[in-house]
């Protein structure tokens, strides 16, 4: 099975008071992604925290609850998957 490639274009969608809504573009390349996993890092942190431990779905979003402004957040697909890069969310 070919690993999917990385996701892309990291973008909050929908910000509320308990959290917000993460998109992002699918990889384009690579095997079929069943879901995604949604990591989070501090600034200064030396390993990343699981957010989002499998969205279930191949559709790129996941909502997350606990994220603070100017953490890094990096989707990555599960099936078996490359990591992302890291993107900086700003509010």
């Amino acid at each position: 099975m070919v690993s999917a490639g990385p996701c892309s274009n990291l973008r909050a969608e929908e910000m509320e008071s308990d959290g917000l809504t993460l998109a992002w573009d699918a990889p384009t390349s690579g095997g079929p992604i069943v879901g995604y996993q949604v990591l989070g890092q501090s600034g200064g942190a030396t390993g990343f925290t699981v957010l989002v431990a499998d969205t279930g779905s191949a559709a790129p979003r996941a909502r997350v609850r606990g994220l603070q402004s100017g953490q890094w957040c990096v989707p990555r697909p599960l099936a078996p998957s490359a990591p992302s890069r890291p993107a900086v969310l700003r509010p």
